[in-house]
């Protein structure tokens, strides 16, 4: 057998590599300018105080008797459904009759506990309010989750709040919209009075473009994905350009919800550390690839792309992208704590008065990598 072209041809070789390693750093000054440029863009947005709840959060979050403080939002909790949406492959995780590869996640990590420790904790008050986690298709595309929630909304008369992580807000927003007709859903908007979306990817993410892009991991990802009833067009719903390209087309539309609607966004980054140990394994190479970037991120989603435009936002340090959800090894944070000062920030939101913005921006898509 002859030797490669790597041998018998270095300059070649080398060449190839120079080229290589070009386009991952186009690809990188892409990614970094695009989200860095975000909040330029929705400068009326971001630079007005009354959208920015980072510091009501901080209050909330110090509040020394947390029981105390859920106890007086109680009556006004029960007054709603309160629906917990998962994120991406969160079935995988919460499911128990599917395969053996989800019985080998919840053996042999925290996975299993999605939700878990919010839930029970809002359970255990005298006359909790009505709580439901629903079980999403999450490794399907939006659209189709979107006919899930759609039902859960119809299926019972009383308002509701939506809890949603991660993908599930990307799957709550597009359960609002006609966006065929470019205008919201008023019927389910009328039973929804407040989206809370915690680490949400609006504008995408660099992982979900690497994995695509690496031959290898995208045929794991497209096998694994299949497997679970899924396909690898939820994982493109959720690139950089997929998500920038839907912005544009949907923007005005997504005006007019965040006008309707409270929705209240949690945004953190997590970077690494003296310890640089400090979030889950699985969410550690890609948070470190994004960070020598230049892109903030909690280990998948950029602290930009987590913030919709038009919407209340949290913006914070030193939380992972699964820490909000689930039991951690490496962080520790307070789980309780969390939902009580999110469900008490959005419910100063509900019926308050929203100022005014400018019609949304378009973006600069032709030149986004995946």
């Amino acid at each position: 057998m002859r030797p490669g072209n790597w041998f018998t041809r270095p300059i070649n070789f080398v060449r190839d590599a120079i080229a290589l390693d070009r386009a991952r750093r186009i690809r990188a000054r892409l990614s970094r300018d695009f989200y860095a440029n975000l909040p330029v863009v929705f400068g009326a947005h971001r630079t007005h105080a009354a959208f920015d709840r980072t510091k009501r959060y901080r209050e909330l979050m110090a509040v020394s008797d947390l029981d105390s403080q859920m106890s007086t939002l109680l009556p006004a909790l029960r007054r709603f459904r309160l629906l917990f949406l998962p994120g991406f492959l969160a079935d995988v995780i919460l499911a128990t009759d599917k395969k053996s590869l989800q019985k080998e996640l919840r053996q042999h990590t925290h996975l299993a506990q999605y939700f878990d420790e919010q839930i029970s904790w809002l359970s255990s008050f005298n006359k909790p309010p009505a709580i439901e986690r629903l079980q999403l298709a999450s490794e399907a595309v939006p659209e189709i989750n979107a006919e899930h929630i759609e039902r859960a909304l119809r299926s019972d008369g009383r308002p509701v709040i939506l809890f949603a992580h991660s993908k599930g807000g990307i799957d709550a927003v597009e359960s609002l919209l006609d966006r065929q007709r470019g205008r919201v859903r008023r019927d389910l908007l009328d039973r929804v009075r407040l989206l809370i979306a915690v680490q949400s990817p609006f504008f995408g993410s660099p992982a979900a473009g690497y994995l695509l892009a690496n031959r290898l991991l995208r045929s794991v990802s497209r096998y694994t994905l299949e497997s679970l009833g899924g396909s690898q067009a939820a994982l493109q719903s959720l690139t950089r350009r997929a998500r920038c390209e839907y912005y544009n087309r949907n923007r005005h539309v997504l005006g007019r919800l965040t006008k309707s609607l409270p929705v209240l966004c949690f945004a953190s980054e997590n970077p690494p550390g003296p310890n640089a140990n400090n979030t889950f394994l699985m969410l550690r190479s890609s948070r470190d690839a994004m960070h020598d970037m230049g892109i903030p991120n909690d280990g998948l989603v950029p602290i930009e792309s987590a913030i919709l435009p038009g919407s209340y936002y949290v913006r914070t340090s030193g939380v992972d992208h699964a820490v909000p959800v689930m039991p951690s090894a490496f962080l520790d944070f307070d789980r309780k704590r969390f939902t009580c000062a999110m469900l008490s920030l959005g419910l100063e939101l509900i019926g308050r008065s929203r100022p005014r913005l400018p019609e949304p921006p378009a973006l600069d898509c032709l030149t986004m990598p995946e």
